[in-house]
């Protein structure tokens, strides 16, 4: 018997479902959405103000120009009184609701020392904060200040000192601290002494100008309207600016050698007016936030003497002083340093460098290298200098093609004269110059150096002649 051929049966493969994945899809979207809305949701604080100023719901809260919060609700106290603003931080700037952080509203503002909040004109209003001292507790009330506080303008690195007075002498919070009529600072505060023997104004000096305030320094009240009658000088009237009549200002000036620079806190006499001398100073004090750019090297610059004697019946002992530049095979500077002078006695001459004298007698004469500038191979060894410095990196040199601010060094344990473009004249010889009005540099400064302030390079060496002083260049 023969058996049925077997046959193939065809069954439906089942159908895969995906739908099961659309839930998982739509919580993880879900907890992503939380996660997210709850990471961006920071602090809240409570501001009071007296007068809302036209704040607005959406309204920015900013700190350096950047947004780091909104205003989320306004609305009038219970009491009537005042406006409640509740505004929420950005995450990142939790840390600013803080233990003496202040806030005040920006708005336009015009007085007759200066003009703020013209962009809340055409925009919108908005509310500034002034961090409180780092460490702070977290605070969530705070209460607004009717105008921005005087320390908004403070930067880094500036100066505060205190004048004293018998008397107000018309100065108020927010006048301007002037030198040479160019504003410098801001008197901050002005109020009684702790003994009530006087009046005491702490006074806040600009980073860039804090170089003018020295222990020699001399200070003024200068606002207000002076009347003058003498009988050969006639009538003399003085009215200085608007703004200096209604809030006062404050004027100083910096002898040339003024000694060390003032120190936060220190305290000042306030005089009623400037003495004659004062109005004469011309100080030569680097202004700036920074005398040299960043990565400048200062030349190392040693006194130097050189000593002869002289005549041949009556011998007498001459010398000559100045400021040598170290390099790594001798020294250079003024070739009247370097130099035997025709004069001396049996062609002798002694340099006293570092602390070691040296008989020129017998060595390699210098080296002329023009407009009165020489270089010299003197080894002196540290332990016979009996100063071991440093090894410094080659001259980093340059000449001036044009007059420009310079700095003038010499010993390095002082601090640097500065020399304006405008009191450099230019001379027959291309790159040396001839100082005006300098009544700061005299013998002393006879083989300085010259750098360059805008990139700290050597341009030159000073040469003091009788009547004149000359910058010479490097070759």
């Amino acid at each position: 018997m023969t058996e049925p051929i077997p046959t193939a049966q065809r069954e439906p493969t089942p159908r895969r479902s995906f739908v099961w994945i659309l839930p998982l899809l739509a919580l993880a979207l879900s907890l992503t959405l939380l996660s997210q809305g709850w990471r961006g949701n920071g602090p809240t604080a409570r501001i009071q103000a007296v007068d809302g100023h036209g704040i607005r719901e959406g309204d920015s809260l900013r700190h350096l120009g950047i947004v780091v919060g909104a205003v989320e609700r306004v609305r009038l106290a219970a009491t009537l009184d005042h406006v409640e603003l509740t505004v929420r931080f950005r995450p990142d700037a939790a840390g600013l609701a803080r233990e003496g952080s202040r806030f005040w509203i920006v708005r336009p503002h015009l007085a007759l020392d200066s003009i703020s909040g013209l962009e809340t004109i055409v925009g919108a209003r908005y509310i500034a904060l002034m961090p409180g001292p780092e460490g702070g507790s977290r605070r969530d009330e705070f209460v607004a200040l009717a105008s921005p506080p005087l320390e908004e303008v403070l930067e880094p690195g500036g100066v505060e000192i205190l004048l004293f007075a018998p008397r107000r002498l018309g100065l108020r919070a927010g006048a301007p601290v002037e030198y040479r009529e160019v504003r410098v600072g801001t008197v901050l505060a002005v109020g009684l002494a702790s003994d009530a023997s006087g009046v005491e104004s702490r006074v806040y000096i600009q980073p860039r100008y804090a170089e003018l305030v020295r222990e020699g320094t001399r200070f003024w009240e200068a606002g207000g309207f002076e009347f003058d009658l003498g009988l050969t000088s006639g009538v003399h009237v003085g009215l200085e600016s608007l703004q200096a009549m209604l809030v006062g200002a404050v004027r100083f000036a910096t002898p040339p050698s003024a000694g060390a620079l003032a120190r936060t806190g220190q305290r000042f006499q306030l005089a009623e007016r400037p003495q004659k001398e004062w109005l004469e100073w011309l100080p030569s004090v680097p202004v700036g936030a920074a005398q040299l750019t960043t990565g400048a090297v200062a030349p190392l610059v040693v006194r130097a003497r050189l000593a002869w004697r002289e005549g041949r019946v009556l011998k007498r002992k001459k010398e000559r002083q100045g400021w040598l530049v170290r390099t790594d095979d001798g020294v250079l500077g003024p070739l009247d340093l370097l130099t035997v002078p025709e004069d001396a006695l049996g062609g002798e001459a002694q340099l006293e460098l570092e602390g070691t004298s040296l008989e020129l007698l017998g060595l390699a004469p210098a080296v002329d290298l023009g407009h009165g500038l020489g270089r010299r191979a003197l080894e002196v060894s540290p332990s016979e200098a009996g100063n071991s410095r440093a090894v410094r990196p080659p001259l980093d040199s340059r000449r001036a093609l044009e007059p420009e601010d310079l700095l003038l060094l010499r010993d390095p344990g002082s601090d640097p004269m500065a020399i304006g473009a405008p009191r450099l004249a230019s001379t027959e010889d291309e790159g040396v110059f001839e100082l005006l009005e300098s009544p700061g540099v005299d013998e002393n400064w006879h083989g300085a150096v010259a750098l360059a302030r805008s990139d700290g390079r050597l341009v030159g060496v000073l040469r003091v002649e009788p009547k004149r002083t000359i910058l010479a260049p490097l070759p």
